[in-house]
């Protein structure tokens, strides 16, 4: 469980250090437990009203559904279009993506500077619901750069299963995140990654900011 504890670890040049250095990058304590419980009300709220979709895979310009394959439901949401508690996380984390844009370092790392984003809200819903291993991004095209979860789950166990593998570039084992509440992981979105299966007794909840760069002739 490769995290930094506490608020004070959201600073961007260490941040910046660790996705340079791993790929990866965890924060704990990012908002304080009572605002990822709101965060998680709003996106639970989503769930109820039917908001919440089967995730789709894309095979090349093709998109088809597998829940054998992914079966978490998520939706696409404007960051400029959310309110309340979501809106706050967003503000949170689009600031944090400001610093973290300034190290030159980074930048050239994930390929382009992330200007744009994608905001997903998503849950699993249990039953042993899964993700295979993917990339969100392909490492030789323009586009998601930089992949932001926000966990919302304050009853995970390890019995749970859930935890996120992230494979660093140089080949070497998968580091892996628990998704506990209130903890915060950005990593490099071309590296893979996959859900691991447990038993998912609990519906697992995360809010997912994926930050973009245009290629230069959309500049």
């Amino acid at each position: 469980d490769d995290a930094s504890a506490g608020a004070a670890a959201a600073d961007a040049p260490a941040l910046a250090a660790s996705l340079l250095a791993k790929g990866v990058a965890v924060v704990d304590g990012f908002l304080g437990a009572p605002a990822a419980a709101a965060v998680r009300s709003g996106i639970a709220g989503m769930d109820r009203a039917g908001r919440l979709r089967l995730g789709k895979l894309q095979h090349g310009t093709q998109q088809s559904t597998n829940d054998a394959t992914r079966s978490d439901r998520i939706a696409f949401l404007q960051p400029d279009g959310c309110a309340g508690a979501l809106a706050a996380y967003v503000a949170a984390v689009d600031a944090l993506r400001c610093r973290l844009t300034a190290v030159d370092a980074l930048v050239e790392r994930v390929g382009g500077e992330l200007d744009g984003c994608n905001f997903m809200a998503a849950t699993y819903p249990g039953g042993g619901t899964r993700y295979v291993k993917h990339r969100d991004a392909l490492p030789y095209k323009a586009g998601r750069k930089l992949t932001v979860i926000y966990y919302l789950n304050p009853h995970w166990q390890p019995a749970d299963g859930g935890e996120l593998q992230i494979w660093p570039p140089d080949g070497g084992p998968p580091v892996v995140v628990a998704p506990r509440a209130d903890r915060l992981v950005l990593f490099v979105s071309s590296l893979k990654k996959s859900l691991i299966v447990g038993s998912h007794d609990i519906s697992l909840m995360n809010a997912c900011l994926l930050y973009t760069s245009p290629s230069p002739r959309d500049r």
